[in-house]
């Protein structure tokens, strides 16, 4: 009985940590001080980050947006818009290194050039 006690009591513990702590990208994203826009609701809408940073869109696709750019983030948290270092492939689309690449909500690509 005691054991299923902790048991209950550590998953309790983990999934409110889990709701509570951000994801691992997001404590590691670094933005330039004074870039921030928020939305109404409190989220980051934008800011320019400080390094290369890797997202996965809400499509599970891996995206690195150039650090010294603006990364745009739609309410959802779902990257919205950001310049990419590298050449990127999304289904057929290719992007060039250099490109400002924009994400719908769903993370499906709806442009992308310079």
């Amino acid at each position: 009985m005691k054991a299923a006690r902790v048991r209950s009591t550590v998953i309790a513990l983990s999934a409110l940590a889990w709701a509570l702590i951000p994801p691992l990208d997001a404590l590691a994203l670094q933005c330039a001080v004074g870039t921030f826009e928020f939305f109404p609701g409190g989220g980051i809408k934008s800011c320019r980050i400080e390094a290369d940073h890797q997202f996965w869109t809400a499509r599970g696709e891996r995206i690195v947006c150039a650090g010294k750019t603006l990364m745009v983030q739609h309410e959802n948290g779902a990257v919205a818009r950001c310049t990419i270092p590298e050449p990127l492939v999304f289904g057929t689309t290719r992007c060039a290194a250099g490109s400002v690449v924009e994400l719908g909500p769903d993370g499906g690509l709806k442009a992308c050039g310079r």
